[in-house]
């Protein structure tokens, strides 16, 4: 009979599906659910998914994908394929030094832009503050 649960952690082959049992549950994904689209990765930690677990002793099978209500994702170059991070999060949370290594606007911005076109909260921690002077912190909060 078909469960719903949630994928929590993805390898090669296989998916970890939380479905309120005391372990995770280990799925495989149907050949024929994403067929014409094979190169992203179109089940991402966070998932929705409806399993068939008939069979208690054996893997499950991933037959289907419910709709996401938010994602984060990153393309490797502008005619390469979407890859899905991750799924139904509530919020981003960068966490960036404040001096060592130093403070890197540009990626703070990419992870920010990421999460805000996936309808992801974002959230700027920074850590170091003891070690920077009160001209950085200052030139961090303008921005």
């Amino acid at each position: 009979m078909p469960q719903i649960g949630t994928v929590i952690r993805r390898t090669k082959n296989f998916y970890y599906v939380d479905i309120g049992e005391s372990e995770p549950r280990l799925c495989h994904i149907r050949a024929n659910l994403f067929h014409g689209n094979p190169k992203t990765n179109l089940v991402a930690v966070g998932d929705q998914v409806e399993i068939d677990t008939a069979d208690a002793g054996k893997a499950g099978w991933i037959l289907k994908m419910l709709p996401r209500r938010t994602m984060l994702s990153r393309r490797q170059s502008t005619d390469s394929p979407e890859q899905v991070l991750a799924s139904n999060a509530d919020k981003v949370l960068v966490v960036a030094s404040l001096h060592s290594p130093p403070f890197r606007n540009g990626l703070v911005d990419r992870f920010f832009v990421a999460g805000s076109c996936g309808g992801l909260e974002n959230v700027l921690i920074l850590s170091k503050a003891d070690l920077s002077t009160e001209e950085e912190i200052a030139s961090i909060k303008n921005l």
